[in-house]
Order: structure tokens, then C-alpha cells, then sequence
């Protein structure tokens, strides 16, 4: 929070606006808030990550853990994206995501067939 000139925030009404304006201005930070969209930007962001390795496992570019271990250490994310799908729950991943698609209209989240068929390969 400290090196951060800005903290962002979503609110479901005006109140909860306030709260969190009001709470970034103490901090002496700006308040930018986003847009109250499915899933906000971290679940988002998460699940995309889960779903484009469910995408490269698929395509058999590489073993689960395999790419899960590239992830982690190769690009420096902090977990593993397919290990992460597996503890939240495939099943929730895939409708969560499905939900997010048909709610924003956009494809991109539209679940990997590799969570759709259980975490095989189609």
C-alpha cells in the first residue's frame, strides 16, 4: 500500500463508494473504481490464467504438471494455474467462467473443453 498512488475498489451501491473513497483518502491515496463486472478483475484474471493452461494441456503442449511447473517457475507466477483450478474446483471454474461469458457477452471465457471433459484430454 505504500508505494501505490492509487487503490482501486468496486461497490455495489453508492454507500459502499463512499466507504471506500473515504478509506483511500485517509491512506492519502487517489480511489479509482472499477466496474461491478462478473467475477471482478483478480477472479478474472485467475481463471484466464487456469483456463489458457486447460487450453495448452488440451492441445497437449505439455503434461498438467508440466506446464503448471513453467508457469510457476519460468514465468514467476506465484502458484500453479492448473493445480489453483483443481483447488478451487473444475467444475466451479467451468461455470464460473461460463456464467462470466454469458454475462459479458465475451467468448474469451468461454471454459477450456479441458475442464469441460474433467481434465482430459478431448
Amino acid at each position: 500500500v505504500g508505494a501505490a498512488g492509487a487503490i482501486a475498489f468496486a461497490a455495489s451501491d453508492e454507500k459502499a463508494a463512499r466507504v471506500a473513497r473515504d478509506l483511500a483518502g485517509a491512506l492519502g491515496k487517489e480511489a479509482v473504481r472499477l466496474c461491478d463486472r462478473p467475477g471482478l478483475v483478480v477472479f478474472r484474471t485467475l481463471a484466464q490464467l487456469a483456463n489458457c493452461a486447460g487450453d495448452a494441456a488440451r492441445d497437449r503442449i505439455g503434461e498438467a504438471d508440466e506446464i503448471d511447473a513453467a508457469m510457476r517457475y519460468g514465468v514467476n507466477y506465484p502458484f500453479c494455474p492448473l493445480a489453483w483450478a483443481r483447488d478451487f474446483g473444475e467444475d466451479r471454474l467451468a461455470a464460473a467462467l461460463a456464467a462470466i461469458a454469458d454475462a459479458t457477452g465475451d467468448d474469451i471465457y468461454r471454459p477450456s473443453e479441458w475442464f469441460l471433459s474433467g481434465g482430459a484430454p478431448s
